[in-house]
């Protein structure tokens, strides 16, 4: 009413994320009563904006320490984010695995842009559970950054790995069933899959 406090509403833009910033007033604008100008550009304290949400980081998002698991075999996986995450934001729930696989063990390495969770083949063996290029998505939706941006949609690991939870098996055949004195015959050993030893 005194024409001396006066007020804006501020919106920053989105996916910014800037810790330089302020508001400056053109004051060669601004008039008194008496239609004498002020001079220069005033400008206000420094502020933040964080309106980016949380992504993967661009290069190596998802990492495995093995990529090739065989029955209850574990391995480290490494996610990278784009900048740190809330700690109560990300758990177990916001990730999915495929092949039988589970995951457990999830904790952070540094303040929350690094994580590791323990990726566990299947324990029981199975005649056809030999999986290959298998993937490890991670919900963003459900995961906030320390300024409370949530991340968008999922996002998929660009590294596959494989689970071998077939046990090798064998069929043996002979070329003659039944031998006398002196005789030979071929014998054929078929394995299910490629074997050593």
């Amino acid at each position: 009413t005194d024409r001396k406090i006066w007020t804006a509403t501020f919106t920053p833009t989105a996916t910014t994320e800037d810790a330089s910033n302020s508001i400056g007033v053109n004051m060669t604008g601004v008039r008194n009563a008496a239609e004498r100008a002020g001079v220069g550009i005033t400008s206000s304290a420094n502020y933040s904006i964080d309106t980016k949400p949380p992504t993967l980081a661009a290069t190596h998002p998802i990492t495995l320490r093995d990529d090739k698991l065989h029955l209850g075999e574990s391995t480290t996986v490494t996610i990278h984010f784009s900048e740190d995450i809330a700690p109560d934001s990300f758990s177990i729930a916001d990730l999915t695995v495929e092949g039988g696989a589970s995951l457990s063990n999830l904790r952070r390495t540094d303040g929350g842009t690094t994580w590791e969770v323990t990726l566990k083949a299947p324990e029981s063996p199975s005649a056809s559970s030999s999986t290959t290029g298998n993937k490890i998505s991670v919900n963003l939706a459900g995961i906030t950054d320390l300024a409370g941006n949530a991340g968008v949609g999922t996002a998929d690991s660009t590294v596959r790995y494989d689970i071998d939870t077939v046990l090798p098996s064998v069929t043996i055949t002979l070329a003659d069933s039944s031998l006398t004195v002196g005789e030979t015959t071929t014998v054929s050993f078929s394995f299910n899959e490629a074997v050593n030893g």
